[in-house]
């Protein structure tokens, strides 16, 4: 076992000591933080789909370990969705609650596709299958794009972002691959995962090749948001990987490898361009997105892996495995095996600032605190106490496990 496996295993097992509640059966976090509601700090759906997605790989590679935590997981899930859309809501389901996020419904979909893949139970299929026919009615028909919230009254609901776009996409084109799916859905997800992937790119690539986050209202008018987080970009590879292996196609390998180049280049937005020197850049937000950037990397390299110069393909596995290095020697908290979240080590605390001056000779770089790495309250960030969150531990576990399935040309 490597030692992504082996860290990536224990991260798991450590997760879910601190946030698994059995008497609850749900997770929540032992203090007020990012993504927990009151009174007992219960996550919202987001990081338990990301923890969910971290115990799908980890019952992938070692089979039989997380099985019952699998189903537990799986069963929490459940406590979200609402009968009434036959979708999962934000926080745990009560009569009208219509708080529905299509990026996390995505999200959902494809943890789901991914246990039905690990049990062969068709309950998870048939969950699948109706979360993703709810996904396809995000489509916006005037301006295209998937809306990011169910409710059409308005900004920020109707903004059209490439997380909700493209993770439908994705979740569509994973549900297309399975055998045991009708043809027709087969065939109508290929052609909904196209045309939201032609729209990302058409509306959403930037001219350095990165996809941009999204079209946000305003005063009825829509303005583009042009941050290039990491999950946009990795999860557009994924879906233009995905078309390519079922339905082969010049353009969308040409996209694919425009994309893929310019997620390891580190003079491009993906990195932290504030560090000088170029060797010592890396991605420049959070383990919860970079671990989707990892996943489109590495479905880009089982598709392609084969078919590009080998010195590019052995650079980008390289690339992840540099990022999930850095993630291992700087994000991890020796005093509880936990990790905290933010590539950008001056955005914790005075130790990890400490750790980036002396990575990048930085001296004058003053912390920056975030409050997600925080637990609530008033008052700046840099006056609370540090404390480590499921989606940041979820999002690590997740990047290290998909980093030890790397292709490899020397296998």
């Amino acid at each position: 076992m490597n030692k992504f496996n082996a860290e990536g295993l224990a991260l798991v097992d450590a997760f879910w000591t601190y946030f698994w509640r059995q008497d609850q059966e749900m997770f929540a976090a032992k203090h007020p933080s990012a993504e927990t509601v009151p009174p007992d700090n219960g996550y919202t759906l987001w990081p338990v789909v990301i923890a969910l997605e971290a115990i799908v790989e980890a019952e992938r590679v070692a089979p039989g370990r997380y099985t019952k935590k699998l189903f537990l997981a799986l069963n929490a899930v459940e406590r979200y969705k609402s009968p009434q859309y036959g979708a999962y809501c934000a926080w745990h389901n009560f009569p009208g609650n219509d708080d529905i996020y299509f990026d996390d419904n995505a999200q959902v979909a494809i943890a789901q596709i991914a246990a039905y893949q690990l049990t062969k139970k068709d309950v998870y299929l048939e969950r699948a299958e109706g979360v993703i026919k709810f996904l396809h009615q995000g489509w916006d028909d005037c301006r295209g794009g998937v809306r990011w919230h169910m409710r059409t009254s308005g900004p920020p609901f109707t903004d059209r972002n490439t997380c909700s776009t493209i993770l439908t996409a994705v979740a569509s084109l994973r549900l297309a691959q399975l055998e045991a799916i009708d043809e027709g859905l087969r065939q109508s997800s290929i052609l909904f995962a196209e045309k939201a992937v032609f729209w990302t790119i058409n509306e959403l690539k930037n001219d350095q090749c990165l996809i941009m986050d999204g079209f946000s209202e305003h005063n009825g008018r829509f303005t583009l948001n042009r941050t290039t987080y990491t999950y946009n970009t990795g999860m557009t590879i994924s879906a233009l990987s995905l078309i390519h292996s079922m339905k082969p196609s010049d353009q969308i390998r040409f996209w694919a490898l425009e994309l893929a180049t310019a997620a390891i280049d580190h003079s491009k937005g993906l990195f932290d361009l504030s560090v000088q020197g170029m060797d010592l850049r890396y991605w420049w937000d959070a383990t919860f997105f970079t671990q989707l950037l990892v996943e489109g990397l590495s479905t880009f390299l089982d598709v392609f892996g084969q078919d590009i110069d080998s010195r590019l393909a052995r650079r980008m596995a390289n690339e992840v495995r540099r990022q999930m290095k850095y993630v291992m020697d700087y994000l991890k908290d020796e005093c509880d095996n936990l990790y905290f979240r933010n590539l950008r080590l001056y955005t914790i605390g005075h130790k990890q600032l400490a750790q980036f001056k002396l990575l990048t000779g930085d001296e004058k770089r003053e912390l920056q605190a975030e409050g997600s790495e925080r637990v609530n309250g008033t008052g700046k960030p840099a006056d609370r106490a540090l404390t480590k969150t499921l989606l940041g531990n979820g999002g690590a576990a997740r990047g290290l496990l998909l980093t030890a399935s790397l292709w490899d040309d020397t296998q």
